[in-house]
C-alpha cells in the first residue's frame, strides 16, 4: 500500500521536477521521484556488479607469460575487421 511521504526538494529540484511535468513526460511529482529512484537503484546495482567483477578479477591472480604485443595484435584482428 502506498504511503504519503513529505520531502523538501529545494528550489533547484522543485524547478527541475516542475519542468519535467510541464513537458508532459510525467504527470506528477511522484512519477518524477519514482523514476529518479529507479535510476538511482539501477546505478547502485551496476556499481555493485562492477565491484563484484573487479573482486573476482583480483582474486584470479596475474597472467603468466603474457605477451602484450601478441595480445594487442589479436585484439586488433578481432575488433578492427572491415
Amino acid at each position: 500500500m502506498a504511503k504519503n511521504t513529505s520531502i523538501l526538494l529545494g528550489e533547484y529540484f522543485e524547478n527541475f521536477v516542475n519542468e519535467k511535468i510541464s513537458t508532459g513526460k510525467f504527470s506528477s511529482v511522484s512519477e518524477v521521484i519514482r523514476t529518479a529512484l529507479r535510476l538511482l537503484e539501477n546505478e547502485e546495482n551496476r556499481y555493485k556488479a562492477l565491484i563484484k567483477e573487479l573482486e573476482i578479477g583480483e582474486k584470479s591472480g596475474f597472467v603468466k607469460d603474457f605477451d602484450r604485443t601478441e595480445n594487442l595484435k589479436n585484439l586488433h584482428a578481432k575488433h578492427l575487421k572491415k
